[in-house]
């Protein structure tokens, strides 16, 4: 059963940068997915946000992921413009499909927001939960692949991705998200 944000364990302050099973079990209580859960550390996760775990509940899995308050020292606006840039591309897929197109979906709290803020006067800790995209796969380095012509082959597909993505969330007022 979900638990409300109140009764959160005292060690999940906004300081706190090691986290435990039941403190990961607990932050993922908090968003709309089913239980039990099994919660796993993304063996892929990037240089940036270093607190992402994969996260297996029903027949679902979701990332679960920390905003790294040192490297953005705003961590909800990181959110603000993800949702903007969803909501973008959302609406310009109605007019335009695009086949094999999938943005990022993020996944309530209980509460109804599309993070959970367990900031306090020890620091920010914003965390968000992502329905992952089956099939993605992270890399750090092209140098990962091999074959020289993988890793052209990556790039080409990789530079395919940033323009569409630019294409589709051209509508967005960047005044608005900073």
């Amino acid at each position: 059963m979900n638990q409300p944000a109140t009764s959160r364990p005292a060690r999940l302050n906004g300081a706190a940068d090691a986290f435990s099973t039941d403190d990961l079990r607990w932050v993922v209580s908090q968003f709309k997915v089913p239980e039990p859960t099994s919660i796993f550390l993304f063996p892929r996760r990037g240089n940036i946000n270093l607190h992402t775990y994969e996260v297996h509940a029903g027949d679902a899995i979701y990332l679960l992921q920390k905003i790294n308050p040192v490297v953005f020292v705003s961590p909800q606006r990181v959110v603000e413009a993800e949702l903007a840039s969803i909501g973008a591309q959302r609406e310009a897929l109605k007019a335009h499909p695009v086949p094999g197109w999938r943005h990022i979906e993020l996944v309530d709290t209980v509460e109804g927001s599309p993070w959970l803020d367990l900031s306090d006067e020890s620091g920010k800790s914003i965390w968000r939960l992502m329905v992952y995209i089956d099939e993605s796969v992270c890399y750090k380095s092209l140098s990962e692949l091999p074959a020289r012509e993988d890793q052209l082959a990556l790039a080409k597909e990789t530079g395919r991705g940033l323009a569409l993505y630019s294409k589709l969330t051209s509508s967005i007022d960047a005044g608005k998200v900073e």
